[in-house]
């Protein structure tokens, strides 16, 4: 397993919101794909190269060169150019028959983020790097803890069902991490209106019909809690399965929320 690199980059690119490096470690070229955002990691790249260009200038303007005369033989042209900065990533190699992938993190909790968000069912490696990326590890995490599946659900990829999947599976571990790191959330991250987005309606059931009351009761029988099922109705109230809601029959309401649960 390797844990780590130290090197320099040599080159990026973006990947979805993430960042593609190649790692040059001890002449060897790593390719990473970080959970470095690319808007913030194009931002450094250019800082880097000018920094890099007016030590470059500052090193030439500061020698002397001397006159050569008739009979000098005159030396190759060598450029100079200033190191480029070190940069240490922690790192998780996810192995398969047909590929070996590195995955870069800035810091131990970004990457025990990560191996939590893949021990879900259908959180691909890529995936889990891409969430990270988009939302931060502040706001994902305070939308696991708060089970706040509408946030998670603006991942592309994600989706509402998957984020649901997330809340449900990981709000208890969220905790635990948040715990273990000592990490300090925004209050405001993981409110879905500070988002744009409308919270799942709660089940109001003495204003529907018999039918989905008796539906619901079945579904908490089940399991579910209040936030889940209203994510589920919301889904199907938005699909062409929305009139199945008014349906007499609760056997009908019911499968409908099991598909989408």
């Amino acid at each position: 397993m390797i844990y780590q690199l130290r090197g320099t980059i040599v080159e990026m690119q973006p990947a979805g919101s993430g960042t593609f490096l190649i790692l040059d470690v001890g002449g060897v070229g790593y390719g990473v794909h970080s959970v470095w955002r690319w808007d913030e990691a194009s931002q450094h790249d250019q800082a880097s190269q000018h920094d890099q260009a007016s030590q470059h200038e500052q090193a030439l303007q500061g020698k002397a060169q001397p006159i050569p005369s008739a009979n000098d033989t005159l030396p190759p042209i060598q450029e100079e150019r200033a190191s480029p900065a070190l940069v240490t990533l922690r790192t998780y190699l996810h192995i398969r028959e047909d590929a070996w992938t590195l995955y870069g993190f800035h810091t131990d909790l970004e990457r025990k983020l990560f191996e939590t968000l893949i021990t879900v069912k259908g959180v691909s490696p890529r995936l889990a790097v891409e969430t990270i990326s988009a939302l931060t590890v502040e706001t994902v995490l305070v939308s696991l803890a708060e089970q706040n599946a509408a946030v998670l659900g603006t991942v592309a990829g994600v989706g509402k069902k998957l984020a649901t999947r997330l809340v449900t599976e990981l709000a208890e571990k969220s905790g635990d991490i948040i715990q273990r790191f000592n990490v300090s959330l925004p209050q405001s991250s993981g409110d879905p209106s500070s988002q744009g987005i409308a919270p799942p309606p709660q089940p109001d059931d003495k204003s529907t019909s018999p039918a989905l009351h008796r539906a619901r009761v079945a579904l908490r029988g089940l399991g579910f809690s209040d936030k889940e099922i209203g994510f589920a109705e919301q889904e199907i109230m938005n699909s062409a399965d929305n009139l199945l809601l008014e349906s007499s029959d609760e056997s009908v309401i019911l499968g409908a929320f099991l598909k989408v649960l």
